[in-house]
């Protein structure tokens, strides 16, 4: 569909950026369509535009349709589904919250592990435009299937969003201290998972063991999610959210600054695999916990805004890099290092705070 020049590689790498961007920065224009239409409803909305994305991504002959289709339109499908998932999950799970979360989303990992394998197929097969449009397709069903199973629990009221409720929000100590965290994990989450085929590369490996290395990780993070969900509930989300963070920065620091061979990258993919998505996993029951219900749904959508500039992490370490005189990719190892484990520290810091607090009222 388009030339394989840097500049060609450098617009399409910014269909997913964009993609997450608007996914995190338009949510609270979605928890006023949860507001007013429910969860069914904001599914059933969010499924059609994923669907339309991927259907008019099969049509694209220029990037710029490209960012339309899968930055915009499939980036508010998935904000839509998203924070529908995350309102309606605590309706019904008043405890084991986070195992709850975990489960649900550990399907994404089995995503991620057989969708590349499907597309690879049918891109070798079919074509770009027909992987699209299957694409298209599975998700419609899949989704829609979802839309009639899923039920609300609690009243619509409960969603309602006021100004006074997000100057609170921008008062609150503790979550502004989470909100820093959160900000240190989304900018350093992607950049092992983004750059691992390229490093593969750049090493002296071929391209299918680059590819592999990702299939490797997405199949580690199906089983780590769920561990990850049932220490939080065993032993407290802030808790395991710093450990896990620890892990993650120093798989980089200590494995990845010196892995040059295919068995240690394998190593690394597992590690980063198993912990890298803990961020998204804990940080609804996390919010919940620090918010209470009633501003909850109010407090995820602030934070995902708040966090939204981050997603350009990776583009930034690349900068960063090539404007260095230095070993290519030491800046990505390092910074996917240092900055997990200052987010660890904060964590750590903001559950002593909430323990003293705690105290305080007993």
């Amino acid at each position: 569909m388009f030339d394989n020049s840097k500049q060609s590689q450098f617009l399409v790498s910014c269909v997913g950026t964009i993609c997450y961007f608007v996914s995190e920065i338009v949510t609270p224009l979605v928890q006023i369509i949860l507001e007013r239409t429910g969860v069914r409803i904001t599914l059933l909305i969010g499924t059609i535009m994923i669907s339309t994305g991927l259907v008019t991504s099969g049509f694209a002959t220029t990037v710029w349709h490209l960012y339309i289709s899968q930055g915009i339109c499939y980036g508010v499908g998935i904000s839509m589904i998203y924070l529908a998932i995350m309102t309606v999950i605590p309706q019904w799970f008043s405890q084991r919250f986070s195992t709850a979360i975990a489960i649900s989303m550990s399907s994404i990992g089995l995503a991620g592990l057989v969708i590349p394998i499907i597309m690879y197929t049918s891109n070798s097969k079919l074509g770009g435009s027909w992987t699209f449009w299957i694409l298209g397709i599975v998700y419609f069903g899949a989704n829609i299937l979802s839309c009639a199973l899923i039920k609300e629990k609690s009243k619509r009221e409960q969603l309602r969003v006021s100004k006074s409720m997000v100057k609170e929000l921008l008062v609150d100590i503790n979550f502004l201290t989470f909100t820093g965290a959160a900000f240190l994990q989304v900018l350093s989450r992607n950049v092992p998972f983004f750059f691992l085929p390229s490093y593969a590369t750049f090493v002296g490996l071929n391209a299918t063991q680059g590819t592999s290395l990702i299939s490797i990780a997405c199949a580690a993070s199906f089983g780590g999610r769920i561990v990850v969900g049932v220490l939080a509930d065993r032993i407290g989300n802030l808790y395991v959210g710093a450990i896990f963070s620890i892990i993650t920065g120093l798989s980089s620091l200590v494995i990845w600054m010196f892995a040059y061979s295919y068995p240690m990258l394998v190593v690394l993919a597992i590690i980063i695999g198993f912990s890298f998505d803990t961020y998204y996993i804990l940080m609804p029951p996390t919010l919940l916990q620090i918010l209470g219900r009633q501003k909850y749904t109010t407090g995820l959508s602030l934070l995902m805004v708040l966090t939204s500039p981050a997603i350009l992490g990776p583009s930034l370490i690349s900068a960063v890099d090539g404007a260095l005189d230095c070993e290519q990719f030491l800046p990505h190892k390092i910074f996917s290092g240092v900055l997990p484990i200052l987010s660890s520290i904060i964590m750590l810091l903001l559950r002593l705070r909430i323990k003293r607090q705690q105290k305080l009222e007993y």
